[in-house]
């Protein structure tokens, strides 16, 4: 697991474009950060790379 700074994370979530939802960038960001699987069933969500999602 990296030490991601929020500064990091908010990076991330702005390059997310495929989500259209913010805040739902944000917790994509935060997984990805994380590297740990995403609970959800919003297909925009799942379709960003390297982003493992669960549902």
């Amino acid at each position: 697991m990296g030490t991601a700074t929020h500064r990091d994370i908010v990076r991330t979530a702005d390059g997310l474009h495929p989500i259209s939802e913010r805040a739902d960038r944000l917790i994509a960001a935060t997984a990805l950060h994380l590297e740990c699987p995403l609970i959800t069933r919003d297909q925009e969500v799942a379709t960003v790379a390297g982003l493992t999602t669960l549902w």
